[in-house]
């Protein structure tokens, strides 16, 4: 396997929530679990939710593709 990230089940539940299952290397899922603690790190010392972070994060995204699309 290689370093990817592969969605391999999707189960929509009738609340309109989803249970997703991924395949990825140990090596992989050791990253997620790193990434995902220094976010939460991050947000509680700027006592910020993940959604605001996340937020923020695709509005960054977003003005850099307009930026893209100007040039």
């Amino acid at each position: 396997m290689s370093d990817t990230i592969e969605v391999v089940e999707v189960v929509n539940h009738e609340d309109g929530s989803a249970t997703y299952t991924f395949d990825m290397t140990k090596n992989l899922s050791l990253i997620c679990g790193e990434l995902g603690l220094k976010l939460l790190l991050f947000c509680g010392a700027l006592e910020k939710s993940p959604e605001y972070a996340f937020e923020l994060l695709g509005a960054e995204i977003d003005n850099m593709l307009k930026k893209e699309e100007e040039q």
